[in-house]
């Protein structure tokens, strides 16, 4: 039943219509938010990039893809017929930019040039390659720009990705004064743009609007939470930084980075309830992730909830066998539940540590686990040795008695000493990723 009334929903959508900007769309959760072009993109490239692990039914996955390729289609549409202009238009009349990318390559030239300046920039059609097209773009009175169009057939890899990235990294590295130097660039799950010039001229480009940087997610803007808190957390602010990160999240539930931020500063902080919070929002959007997977079996051991912990870190090592973080935390909490593989569990952990702190954190805590199998022995057999002492008067065997029970006194203080610095609530562990990393993006999701 709640099938077809999804699928009759989906059918009743209205593509036709121009939206404006920045546009209202209503979230999984009923509240309506507001998005600019770009943001309502990758809003539903997202969703595109997630349908299959949010719905189990493959007929109604299909039905989302379908309609959220639509709706990208309506906005991309729409931002031309709004913001597109007469420089779009090639001398025999025709558009220059009449494909279905044409929204998002004004979008690009208007951050680019100024929205005020969009009016004069004239530009004209080159070529058209195997993943894409290009055009020359010149501002009245400035210097001309080769503007590319890269076409991505999927969100996973592909040749036009391959393509997009390598060329970007080819302008990056380029150098001279006749050299074709990159300018600006940006990328989606679809598609992707490179704008360049000469390279005397790529110098003197000021262009605030857009990044200029190395390859990276161009989201991140001076006001953008998830960049304030990297800042704050630069400078020692620490409490400070974990609430610009969960704003980060709050806004943007598929930004992955900010989830990992999140995670990572919440456990420093011993804040597991905000650990696990971000650790089950990556875990619904990203499902196949092991990282995410492994901070929300973390989360749950923090919690003193070691089963739930045990379950997730099982999981997280099933999407990927031999990750060292999940491999070391599972392994210390069955020594701590007293279980008896812990010390095979430990030998593996330290064998795929990569971090000597690991490593010794492992063989200290199995050594603890040994010496108590070895303290255990020890006890009936000092017993035995003082009762036969005390029985037949032998000063043998009463020495005996005190060397075993010498030995037992030290092997109880190595036990001791080996298992206090094993208490998976309080331990500090290398988390399997830095804050920052880049990790798998929509880019790298094959839906």
């Amino acid at each position: 039943m709640e099938k077809s009334k999804k699928l009759r929903r989906y059918s009743r959508k209205d593509y036709t219509q121009v939206v404006d900007f920045p546009v209202e769309i209503v979230g999984r959760d009923g509240v309506i938010r507001r998005y600019s072009f770009e943001a309502s993109v990758r809003l539903y490239q997202r969703r595109i990039a997630s349908a299959s692990g949010r719905y189990p039914d493959h007929e109604v996955v299909v039905a989302e893809i379908s309609h959220c390729k639509r709706r990208i289609e309506q906005l991309r549409r729409s931002y031309f017929h709004l913001y597109g202009w007469s420089g779009a238009a090639s001398p025999d009349g025709s558009s220059a930019l009449s494909g279905p990318f044409a929204g998002e390559v004004a979008a690009f030239l208007r951050r680019f040039f100024g929205h005020d300046q969009l009016a004069a920039v004239q530009i004209s059609w080159l070529a058209d390659g195997e993943h894409g097209a290009t055009w020359f773009v010149q501002l009245a009175g400035d210097v001309g720009h080769v503007l590319y169009l890269y076409r991505f057939e999927s969100f996973g890899a592909c040749e036009g990705r391959e393509a997009f990235f390598r060329d970007l990294r080819m302008l990056q590295n380029a150098v001279g004064h006749d050299m074709e130097t990159l300018v600006a660039f940006h990328h989606t799950g679809d598609c992707g743009l490179v704008l360049s010039c000469q390279g005397e001229h790529a110098r003197q480009v000021s262009r605030p609007e857009l990044d200029h940087g190395p390859v990276m997610e161009l989201d991140t803007h001076p006001d953008d939470p998830y960049a304030h808190g990297l800042r704050l957390l630069a400078e020692g602010e620490s409490v400070a930084s974990l609430e610009r990160f969960e704003a980060a999240v709050s806004a943007s539930p598929f930004r992955r980075q900010a989830i990992v931020a999140v995670c990572i500063v919440a456990d420093l902080l011993a804040r597991p309830d905000s650990a696990e919070t971000a650790a089950r929002i990556g875990v619904n959007n990203f499902p196949a992730d092991a990282a995410l997977r492994y901070h929300l079996g973390l989360s749950m051991v923090r919690k003193g909830e070691l089963d739930a912990g045990l379950e997730h870190l099982g999981l997280a090592l099933e999407l990927a066998p031999g990750q060292p973080a999940a491999t070391l935390l599972r392994a210390i909490v069955l020594a701590w539940q007293g279980a008896s593989s812990a010390p095979a569990e430990l030998a593996r952990a330290a064998e795929v540590a990569t971090e000597s702190d690991g490593q010794q954190l492992a063989e200290r805590i199995r050594r603890g686990l040994l010496a108590r199998r070895a303290l255990l022995a020890t006890i009936p057999v000092t017993a035995v040795f003082a009762i036969a002492a005390g029985f037949l008067g032998s000063l043998v065997l009463a020495s005996c008695a005190v060397v075993c029970a010498s030995a037992s006194v030290v092997l109880a203080l190595t036990l001791r000493r080996a298992l206090s610095n094993g208490d998976p609530t309080r331990l500090r562990l290398s988390p399997p990723e830095s804050l920052g990393s880049r990790g798998p993006r929509l880019d790298d999701v094959v839906t």
